[in-house]
């Protein structure tokens, strides 16, 4: 009976052992599709960054009036394609990722609600009194597009940090725009990083929310240096 209980024991402990390796890799699995899919979601939302980012900085310098009245302007050129889509990405990323994009988009909606005023305007009106109308219009756009695009940024940033941080290299460019990148990227490796991932990992993350939470139960006035960030802090000290 006692060697029978030892071969019971044994295959027990290794069927333990076995379960509990290939709960492991199912684990390690999910988790890479995981950051596989985040990736792919920042690596898009990136692209669509990049086109709010374009937009603004073109149509600051250009005449939105004469764009509308040689039908250059078009409200489509600011919305996302698929708008089902753009969320999910969002939605992927982060949390705050989704909240401030939600924001940049709707920004963007109410500017592209604005240029339909603007197409209307230049084209049921003649040119004349209508203009002061039309200017304002024209500020009103720009003003929303490029709020856009830096809501847009800020929501960028609050991806997780290993995906902020990740590197992106420039292989052998041509154009000219790939050489700018390539040297856009040289030039941020360079500059120290403002952010990186907790020393533990998740125990990490977890143990400062619950230090921060028990510092804020004893002392309530300590908040600000949990929501503001350090530059904040420096520009309202020297602004005293």
């Amino acid at each position: 009976m006692n060697l029978l209980d030892t071969i019971l024991n044994s295959a027990i402990a290794a069927a333990t052992v076995v379960l509990a390796f290939f709960a492991g890799v199912q684990i390690w699995q999910a988790r890479k599709e995981s950051r596989e899919r985040q990736r792919a979601a920042f690596a898009s939302l990136y692209a669509e960054y990049f086109h709010l980012s374009a937009l603004s900085e073109s149509w600051a310098k250009e005449d939105l009036l004469e764009l509308a009245r040689n039908d250059a302007l078009r409200p489509e050129d600011m919305l996302p394609r698929d708008w089902g889509t753009m969320i999910c990405l969002l939605g992927e990323v982060g949390s705050a990722t989704g909240a401030l994009g939600g924001m940049a988009y709707d920004a963007v909606a109410e500017a592209a609600t604005r240029v339909r005023m603007l197409i209307h305007l230049v084209k049921e009106y003649p040119p004349g009194p209508a203009d002061a109308v039309g200017r304002a219009l024209e500020q009103q756009v720009k003003k929303g597009i490029k709020v856009a695009a830096l809501t847009f940024e800020d929501a960028m940033h609050q991806a997780p940090a290993w995906l902020v941080t990740h590197p992106v290299t420039i292989v052998d460019p041509k154009s000219t725009i790939g050489l700018s990148i390539q040297r856009t990227m040289i030039e941020a490796q360079r500059v120290p990083r403002k952010r990186r991932d907790a020393i533990l990992g998740p125990v990490g993350r977890f143990i400062g929310n619950v230090t921060s939470r028990v510092a804020l139960w004893w002392d309530p006035a300590q908040e600000g240096r949990f929501t503001l960030p350090s530059g904040s802090r420096n520009e309202e000290g020297s602004h005293d």
